[in-house]
């Protein structure tokens, strides 16, 4: 699964559970199996804090994924999740943030569901 993969349904499992007291439990239990992924170890700390500064840049991140799916195309391979992740990171470059970090993908889904990130105390 791509790293932008990752990052996207790992935090919109976070936030579901986040809405719901309780279901932490089952997010303590996936972080255990995806134990010793350093993008699902150091990045949700990043995001949960609000912090959206460059790491990897999101134009980057979005090249990486036209090239995937180009790719694809000439090969003839399905690949509907990575043509959501580069919807979304075409959404992301349109918002003006290519310089931000890829993980700033987090506020294209904020923007299209109307829910706000919860950040840790």
């Amino acid at each position: 699964m791509p790293r932008s993969t990752c990052i996207i349904v790992y935090v919109a499992v976070k936030v579901v559970l986040s809405l719901c007291p309780g279901a932490m439990k089952a997010m303590e239990l996936s972080e255990i199996v995806a134990s010793g992924c350093w993008t699902l170890d150091n990045k949700p700390n990043r995001l949960f804090a609000g912090n959206r500064e460059p790491g990897f840049k999101a134009y980057m991140e979005a090249k990486d994924l036209s090239i995937v799916m180009d790719t694809a195309r000439e090969y003839g391979i399905p690949l509907p999740s990575t043509a959501v992740n580069t919807q979304l990171f075409n959404a992301l470059l349109e918002m003006g943030w290519a310089e931000r970090e890829n993980s700033a993908v987090v506020g294209v889904i904020e923007k299209l569901t109307d829910v706000k990130l919860k950040t840790q105390k």
